[in-house]
């Protein structure tokens, strides 16, 4: 069975934008007439269908973004899918949410919908950087942007935070509440996207405050849930080592260090200081009240629908966005006097 044009292979053919191809075919404006003769053609002699693109003309289904996202119940938040939605709506968009589930098992499926179901564009977010997700994404021709993660093989541009400077951050205000001995449970530091840069920036903010490294305060999450945060803490805690404060990868972990920590009779902050990651919505109502970094969550939702929108309207020169953070202070922690 010979494989379908996808709408990048039509418009390199006619040397023109994806940007146009979909506008000729969605019958809007901004193009000449030759360049829609010239579309048309290519269209036709390639059997391009666009897959759901006439059924979406025909019955007047408005501009589609697909937005794709592992394990919606842990790793997405609500304010992110708000500013994508916002920022869409406002620009006649509406967002359909795929959730490709733990390890991305559903991910081919729904990219095999969007070859034959039309959308406009793509955000995903959280696909790590070496999944073949992206490249299967790639494939279909549909412009894409990456929410909180990176692509090795695609050059896809990004939406994400400085995840070094974000726990260089939180690990700089421990230490200037006086802590000293600051345990961390990092991500997988096979991660490069928010494994390895925290854990670098952990180190960094103790080495320029003349704090020796010390590899048992460190102790590694596989995922940013409460399990792996949990098992993390338990292998900290069996090291027999003395820490006054501890950054986490996730506010989930750090769920994990109170709950652990409550239970062992260890309290929180006057004997341990704890710093979450992400500043999620259960971190206002934890017990205490948990101090984390905060992500701009709603800003990058539209910071993405606003780089999509421009590879959509044929921009050839589209640039990533790297927000920086900072430290939402609660009841979790403490100064040493």
């Amino acid at each position: 069975m010979a494989k379908k044009p996808t709408i990048r292979e039509v418009a390199k053919a006619a040397r023109v934008s994806v940007a146009t191809v979909s506008r000729v075919l969605n019958g809007q404006q901004g193009f000449s007439s030759q360049t829609e003769r010239q579309v048309r053609q290519v269209v036709k002699e390639m059997g391009y269908s666009g897959g759901g693109l006439a059924r979406a003309v025909k019955n007047k289904v408005p501009k589609t973004i697909a937005l794709i996202v592992p394990e919606v119940s842990e790793y997405f938040c609500g304010s992110l899918a708000q500013g994508i939605e916002d920022a869409a709506r406002r620009r006649g968009y509406v967002v359909i949410l795929c959730n490709t589930g733990a390890d991305a098992m559903y991910g081919e499926s729904y990219v095999e919908m969007l070859r034959q179901q039309y959308v406009d564009g793509v955000i995903a977010c959280s696909i790590p950087p070496d999944s073949p997700l992206n490249r299967k994404i790639r494939e279909t021709g549909i412009p894409c942007v990456l929410l909180d993660s990176i692509s090795y093989d695609c050059p896809f541009p990004y939406v994400k935070i400085d995840d070094f400077q974000g726990m260089y951050t939180a690990t700089k205000y421990l230490l200037d509440r006086g802590h000293r001995r600051i345990a961390i449970l990092s991500g997988n530091v096979k991660d490069p996207v928010a494994g390895w840069p925290r854990l670098e920036g952990y180190r960094q903010a103790l080495r320029d405050a003349g704090v020796e490294l010390d590899p048992e305060l460190e102790a590694f999450a596989n995922h940013f849930n409460y399990e792996s945060g949990k098992t993390a803490f338990e292998e900290l805690l069996s090291r027999n080592s003395s820490f006054t404060g501890i950054v986490t990868c996730s506010d989930m972990v750090a769920a994990a260090v109170l709950s652990s920590a409550g239970k062992l009779g260890i309290r929180v902050p006057e004997e341990l200081s704890v710093v979450g990651f992400d500043d999620s919505q259960i971190a206002s109502v934890m017990n205490p009240p948990l101090t984390s970094v905060a992500q701009p969550y709603r800003e990058m939702g539209k910071a993405a629908v606003d780089i999509l929108l421009k590879e959509l309207d044929g921009a050839t020169m589209v640039g990533s966005r790297v927000f920086p953070v900072q430290v939402v202070e609660r009841e979790s922690t403490r100064s040493l006097e």
